[in-house]
Order: C-alpha cells, then sequence, then structure tokens
C-alpha cells in the first residue's frame, strides 16, 4: 500500500509535539507580555522623574521623586523576577520536550518499513532526530522571547509616539514596515540555504558514521586516505552551505544596523529641534530616545538569534521531511492479528517485483502443509531470500495472495505476522547490551532461568560462561565483540527462546564450525519440531533431511521433491549437488 512522500508540516508538527506544555509556553508568554509592557514603561516613569525635577525645589518634590523612583524600582524588580520566572519554568520545559520529541519520531520510526532503512543511513537519522529535538525549544525559546516581545512592543510604542508626535510615529511606523518586508523577503531564500546546509549536515554525519561503523574493512583494504579525501569533500560542501546561509543572514543583519542607525539620526534630530523650539522637555527627551533604544535592543538581539532560527527551521523541516514520510506499507483498516494453529503457507498466482525492471516472481503458486521442513536451494539471485522475505511482508506482493492458515497477511498486522515467525539469519546483528537482553529478546517477558535453557539449547552457555559478567556481558555495538558463529548461536538462541509455530532458517549456520555445526544440528532439529520450516541453505548436505526441498532459478521453482527425488531426476538439483566442494554450492551460475 503506497501513499504520497509528504512528511507533516514544520509548524503543524510543532504545535502537536508543544501542545502537552501548553500552560508553560503561556506562563513564558505573559512574563514576555510584561517585558514589552515595560520597554515602554520605564522610560515613561524616567520621563516623570526628569519633569518632576526639572520644576524647581518645591514642598513636594522629595516626595514624588520618591514615588516615581519607588514605582521604578518596583517595575525593574517585577521585570527581573519575571526572568526568573521564565528561566524556571524554561528549565522544566525544555528538558522533557525534548524527551517527548525524541520520543515521538523514534515511535514514529518504528513504523516505517524494511525498505525505508535500506535507502537511509542510520547516522543521518539519528542526526535528524537529535536536530529536530534540539531545535524545536530553540525555535520556541526565540519566539516568545524575540518575536511576541517585539510584536507587543512595537504596538505599545508605536500608540505612545503618536500621543508625543506624529512626525517620530510615522517614521517608527516606516521602519517597521521595511523591517517587516526585508524579513518577509529574505524568509524564503533563507529557508531555503538553510534546508540545504541541514541536509549536508546530516549527510555528512551519516557518511562519518557509515566510515566508523566500516572501519575493519577501511583498515584491510588500506581505505584511510581514500576515506579521509571522500569525508573531506562532503565536510566542504557542508561548510559551503553554511556559509552561503550565513552570508545571507549576514547582509540581512548589515542593512538593518544602518535602519537602527537611520532611525536614531532622524529621532534625535526631531527631539533636539523640539527642545530647541520649546515643545520637548528633558522628560520627554528621554522617553522617545528610552524606548527608542529599548526596541533597537530588543531588535538587535534578534538579528543575533535570527542566525540560529533559521538553521533550527531548517533542521527542524529536514528532520520532519527525512523521518516522517508516510508509511509505504501499512496494516488494512481494522486489521485483525494474525491467529496460527498449524502453520500452513499458500502461495496463490503471487506477482512480485521490486521494480519493473526489476521482476522476481510470476504467477507463483505453491502450499507448504503444517509441519512441513522445507529446505530452499538455488544460485544468489534466484530469488530464495526474496520468497522468505515476503512470507515475513518485509515487502508488499503486487497480486495474488499469501496465506497462513487461510489469513491473508496483508489484511492482518504485521506486528502478529512477524510475532508468529522466529527467523535466524544469516548474519545475525545484537544490541550493544547483555548477553540476556540480546536472547530475551525474542521474548521480552522470559525469565533468567528461560534464557540459560535457550542458550544450552544453541549450545551457546559455555562461551557465555566464560564471559567475565556472564549472561550481563555487554556484546559491542551490533555484536561485533563476539565471533561471528558466537553471534550465530545467540540468534538461535533468541528462536528458541521466542517459540513461535513458523520457523525460517537462513543460513543459520554458515557462520560455524564443523564441530559446532553437528552440536547445533541436533537443537535445531529439536527446535523445529512441530514448526513449520524454511531453511536457506547453500550447504546443502544440511538439507538431505528436510521433508522437501524447492529449487528456485530466476524467480521461478523449477523444481520440488525430496532430496533423493531430486537426485533421480537429474536436474538443476543433481547439477548443483554434484558441483559444490565440500557441501557447499558454487558461486557462479
Amino acid at each position: 500500500m503506497q501513499q504520497n512522500k509528504t512528511s507533516w508540516p514544520v509548524r503543524a508538527f510543532i504545535a502537536q509535539v508543544a501542545w502537552p506544555f501548553r500552560w508553560y509556553l503561556c506562563g513564558m508568554s505573559m512574563v514576555m507580555m510584561v517585558w514589552a509592557i515595560d520597554l515602554t514603561l520605564r522610560p515613561y516613569i524616567i520621563k516623570w522623574i526628569l519633569n518632576t525635577a526639572a520644576q524647581g525645589p518645591s514642598d513636594v518634590l522629595l516626595y514624588e521623586l520618591a514615588l516615581l523612583s519607588a514605582l521604578f524600582c518596583v517595575t525593574l524588580g517585577i521585570v527581573v523576577g519575571g526572568f526568573r520566572a521564565f528561566d524556571w519554568m524554561l528549565m522544566r520545559m525544555e528538558p522533557k520536550l525534548r524527551q517527548h520529541i525524541s520520543d515521538y519520531l523514534i515511535r514514529y520510526m518504528l513504523g516505517h518499513s524494511h525498505t525505508f532503512y535500506q535507502q537511509h543511513m542510520s547516522g543521518s537519522l539519528t542526526d535528524h532526530v537529535n536536530n529536530v529535538a534540539r531545535s524545536i525549544p530553540q525555535m520556541l525559546k526565540i519566539v516568545i522571547e524575540r518575536f511576541f516581545v517585539i510584536v507587543f512592543a512595537l504596538v505599545i510604542a508605536l500608540i505612545t509616539m503618536m500621543r508625543f508626535h506624529m512626525v517620530l510615529a510615522l517614521t517608527m511606523l516606516l521602519w517597521v514596515f521595511v523591517f517587516i518586508l526585508v524579513a518577509l523577503l529574505v524568509a524564503r531564500p533563507a529557508q531555503e540555504l538553510s534546508d540545504i546546509a541541514s541536509e549536508a549536515h546530516s549527510v555528512a554525519t551519516g557518511c562519518v558514521t557509515d566510515t566508523v561503523s566500516n572501519m575493519m574493512s577501511v583498515s584491510l583494504f588500506t581505505g584511510e586516505l581514500y576515506e579521509a579525501s571522500l569525508l573531506d569533500k562532503t565536510f566542504e560542501k557542508t561548510a559551503k552551505a553554511e556559509q552561503d546561509r550565513d552570508w545571507l543572514l549576514l547582509k540581512v543583519q548589515a542593512f538593518h544596523t544602518v535602519s537602527f542607525l537611520v532611525l536614531e539620526v532622524v529621532s534625535l534630530t526631531v527631539l533636539v529641534r523640539g527642545v530647541s523650539a520649546g515643545w520637548v522637555t528633558p522628560g520627554d527627551f528621554s522617553l522617545i530616545l528610552g524606548i527608542n533604544l529599548s526596541l533597537i535592543w530588543v531588535l538587535w538581539g534578534l538579528m543575533q538569534d535570527l542566525t540560529t532560527f533559521i538553521k533550527a527551521f531548517g533542521e527542524i523541516s529536514q528532520g520532519l521531511k527525512a523521518l516522517t514520510t508516510p508509511y509505504d506499507m501499512i496494516d488494512a483498516p481494522n486489521a485483525p492479528d494474525l491467529h496460527v494453529r498449524r502453520g500452513e503457507i499458500v502461495f496463490e498466482n503471487m506477482d512480485f517485483e521490486y521494480s519493473p525492471e526489476n521482476r522476481i516472481f510470476k504467477n507463483v503458486s505453491i502450499t507448504i502443509p503444517s509441519g512441513q521442513k522445507v529446505g530452499l536451494v538455488g544460485y544468489s539471485g534466484s530469488g530464495k531470500s526474496t520468497f522468505v522475505n515476503l512470507i515475513l511482508r518485509l515487502y508488499d506482493i503486487q497480486s495474488g495472495k499469501i496465506l497462513i492458515d487461510g489469513q491473508d497477511i496483508a489484511l492482518v498486522t504485521q506486528r502478529s505476522l512477524r510475532g508468529s515467525i522466529a527467523l535466524i539469519p544469516q548474519d545475525p546483528s545484537l544490541f550493544y547490551r547483555s548477553l540476556r537482553d540480546n536472547i530475551r529478546y525474542g521474548r521480552p517477558h522470559a525469565t533468567d532461568e528461560d534464557v540459560v535453557i535457550a542458550a544450552r539449547h544453541a549450545h551457546a552457555d559455555k562461551f557465555i560462561e566464560k564471559m567475565p559478567e556472564g549472561y550481563d556481558s555487554l556484546v559491542g555495538e551490533r555484536g561485533l565483540t563476539l565471533s561471528g558463529g558466537q553471534r550465530q548461536r545467540v540468534a538461535i538462541a533468541r528462536a528458541f527462546i521466542k517459540e513461535s509455530p513458523i520457523l525460517i532458517l537462513d543460513e543459520a549456520t554458515s557462520a560455524l564450525d564443523s564441530i559446532t555445526e553437528s552440536y547445533i544440528q541436533e537443537s535445531l532439529e529439536h527446535l523445529m519440531q512441530e514448526k513449520t520450516t524454511l531453511v536457506v541453505a547453500h550447504r546443502l548436505s544440511t538439507l538431505m533431511h528436510m521433508d522437501r526441498i524447492l529449487v528456485f532459478d530466476k524467480g521461478q521453482i523449477i523444481e520440488d521433491g525430496t532430496h533423493q527425488e531430486l537426485l533421480d531426476q537429474k536436474g538443476q538439483y543433481c547439477t548443483l549437488w554434484n558441483a559444490q566442494v565440500h557441501g557447499f554450492l558454487p558461486n557462479h551460475e
């Protein structure tokens, strides 16, 4: 089920994740509203103080000045206290908001298909999650602390100016219009440049992660200089993209700096002439100058934060574009859970292609009865792995049906489908967790005793017990501190503990030596009992006792029978059997 590739709108996403923290945001906005009022109120109080002092000595002068000074100090105290309250609310909200965003994105990402993760670098996805979680709190803080204050303060300042002098009010109004016009003109190119810079940064992070995770290959193939050169080019593109964005913002800041200067020159010229003409008092001079300086100070702070704001918006935009694309494989509406009683698997007239140029299966129909043990054989690219991946619904077929116990797997929940199947892959990847947790991953609520029993069945108990911390030993990233055979045995133990009615073995013993394989083969036979089992293998000797063997060639099942029946047919299976060396298929067709 395909959907168009559009991500969530930035503003809608921010509103959604910020909604649980609305009371913090409202409280912070109230504090900034008080500050916006104070930007005009305190210059007004200073005007009263200066005009009162200019009246000359009187009986009430000291009393009036004391009251006005006290009012000034009270307003200052309210603002300072409000800032501390703002910091407290921000401290309470910001870590929880980042956690909420990260949790939200990770939960959404877990629903993406196998194809999604094949098309994206893990390091880049991680970088996107971190960027979005960090950038949204930054944006909200700037919006409340800068944009909200500026709008509110400008309204109050303009009303005050109009009551005092229309020329100054019109000058400020014109300046505000130019300021907003320039901001609107710059907004789109700035966002585009920020998107490019953010994407370049995520690509660079992904490349670094890719290099580090393949460091063994880098060393073995002496690729250090090549990787360094490749990363240099990637970092150079990132630096160029960031410089293009910052250069645009620098030009905007330069323009606004000149506009600040022009506003001050015009205001001072009018005020000086007003003082000379006698219609501007010292208090009026202080009021207008104080309001101008306050607004310029706030707007200058906005200019300093503008780079952060646009960068944050770009990171959020690119992050959501990468992370929140609609799922390309979804459950059917009101899909029920799969209930497996017998484990019969049926393909009905199934067609599948990765792309129009890469068709794999056409009109395939086959039935695998409950409890049957089936081997899958064929050259690389013949369709064996795709066949089992379709049973797991890692991809959707184009037409036909795949049924398990008569239930169409496209119409049941993916979670229940994969919960009914245990897979032992050729190259298992373990979590950077303890051996106990890795084995228990097959059944999270399993007891420690269940873990030990499963490890014993997989012949993993002996090497685990020899490790420094036994079952609590960490296995390193992707389990690379273990040998290939040890990782394989942990994967087999995980399948034992899962106890699923359908079992898929994809070269499950390929990484084991012959002695270990002979030990595990008995355990695998025990694991396969009363389970529908599919075994993909190049080592044909492991399939001799299968109930049935399917031979694949270019997306078709060309032979079907027992080991002896296929040998007697003198077909491709017989050719493969005779051509293999020490029980392995040749790597060429």
